[in-house]
């Protein structure tokens, strides 16, 4: 059997292959840990975290309070130039905003009418699909994440009303206690814990994540800008083709833009790895730093187009 500090290993590679973006994971982990919290602050222990399939289950007293599937569709069985991977949630909430809370929701989502017992009032479920691997300004990413903010409220007094007895009691125990996976919540604050600034070898960010801290700065040594060289995929730019080599980005008519630089930068870096050459020196390592510059330049003033 595994000890939970080996299964907090395996899920952190395995949510790593669903996704390179960071934002992605903090996405579908966040709000187990928000709940999670929310319950504990109550006083109530009775919570449990189940792994279902390719995802996980939020357990309070008898009854799910949050639940989260990961989804694949499959590139060549639906004939895509890629896997596509979605998160989907099923968020239970109640409360007297709940029914309006519903009805508002259920414009965009599915949402369905809940028969736990055990809870002793009216409740609901909202079903929220999130796209992987698009940017924070996506608008389907921000209409999924703006959904989730807002059944919060109405998902915490779910959480409260199963968290206690029918006669007021604070439960003390979760009914899945027994099959509770505690690598999963390591893994999970180990993941949400770390900085915007904190990007670890693979992990690709977004335009609009990149900070001045994150960017090389002007006496960066080629390791650090190696390293952010692989902040993109450039093979998955369009039009990649025109702007593959530094001099020919710097060299765009007009402003080169920011996703443009990054995927010469990148482009470079394939390249230099693939002919195993020496650390780039002289005139070449000068025009590499141009292209950093520019790019620190537009992530100063957040030119993130």
């Amino acid at each position: 059997m595994e000890s939970d500090d080996e299964v907090s290993s395996r899920l952190e590679q395995e949510y790593r292959e669903v996704s390179h973006y960071p934002s992605d994971r903090r996405g579908i982990l966040q709000p187990l840990l928000t709940s999670i919290d929310y319950c504990e602050a109550a006083g109530s222990p009775a919570w449990s975290v189940t792994q279902v399939g390719s995802g996980f289950r939020l357990n309070v007293g008898q009854v799910e309070v949050l639940t989260n599937r990961i989804t694949c569709w499959d590139a060549k069985e639906f004939d895509l130039p890629k896997d596509h991977w979605f998160s989907d949630f099923r968020v239970l909430f109640s409360g007297p905003e709940a029914p309006a809370l519903a009805q508002s929701l259920a414009k965009d989502f599915r949402v369905d009418v809940m028969n736990y017992k055990s809870v002793g009032q009216l409740h609901w479920c909202v079903n929220v699909t999130l796209c992987l691997g698009v940017p924070p300004s996506d608008p389907e990413w921000i209409k999924g994440m703006r959904a989730l903010a807002a059944v919060q409220g109405a998902h915490e007094h779910f959480v409260a009303a199963a968290a206690h007895t029918s006669t007021g009691k604070l439960r003390q125990k979760s009914n899945f206690a027994r099959s509770h996976c505690e690598g999963l919540v390591a893994y999970a604050r180990r993941e949400c814990a770390r900085s915007a600034s904190e990007v670890r070898i693979s992990d690709l960010l977004w335009n609009e994540e990149l900070t001045s801290d994150i960017v090389p700065g002007v006496d960066a040594d080629w390791d650090s800008i190696l390293w952010f060289s692989l902040t993109i995929d450039g093979y998955e730019v369009p039009n990649q083709e025109n702007f593959r080599a530094l001099e020919c980005v710097l060299d765009l008519p007009g402003r080169a833009s920011l996703t443009e630089l990054r995927t010469s930068l990148f482009h470079f870096q394939r390249a230099w790895r693939w002919n195993q050459a020496d650390a780039p020196v002289g005139d070449e390592l000068l025009l590499i730093k141009r292209v950093v510059d520019e790019i620190r330049l537009r992530v100063a003033g957040q030119e993130f187009a």
